[in-house]
């Protein structure tokens, strides 16, 4: 499992670093909490993993039965990210999300050659990418885990 959840942030930095070409330098595009980062001269893209939890439509699966008494059936998550540009613009950072926005909605689903890492990299495993709205409310006890640092 936790070569699966490592591998999901590398693919979506790979696959962002392909699409935000122009736009975002791949050495900006960072795995990382927005509490360590700072605002440069350098546009930024910080993708910060918030939340786990099961999926338990999934995991009720009437398809996914042991094959013996001690194969465990799959285990599916839904990882939650937060996407946060950094730029000295606001519409760069505007321009950082719709891109980001836009690439998911155009790769909804990641099998085959896009999914990276030791674990998920050659495997029929595949990723569904879900635009997940969350409330100002949610959002900002989000952000008052990062004490001095601006709302984004």
């Amino acid at each position: 499992m936790s070569g699966i959840i490592a591998d999901t942030g590398i693919t979506l930095k790979r696959l962002l670093e392909s699409t935000l070409a122009g736009l975002v330098s791949p050495a900006n595009i960072v795995i990382s909490s927005p509490a360590d980062m700072e605002v440069t001269a350098n546009r930024q893209l910080c993708i910060f993993l918030y939340q786990i939890s099961e999926n338990p439509a999934l995991r009720n699966n009437p398809d996914w039965r042991p094959l013996t008494p001690t194969h465990y059936p799959p285990f599916p998550v839904e990882l939650l990210y937060l996407f946060v540009p950094y730029a000295q613009e606001r519409e760069d950072e505007h321009r950082i999300l719709g891109r980001v926005i836009q690439t998911f909605h155009d790769s909804a689903v990641l099998r085959g050659s896009l999914l990276q890492g030791t674990t998920l990299a050659g495997s029929d495993e595949e990723l569904r990418l879900v635009y997940h709205t969350i409330s100002i409310d949610e959002a900002t006890k989000i952000w008052t885990a990062f004490p001095g640092k601006p709302f984004r």
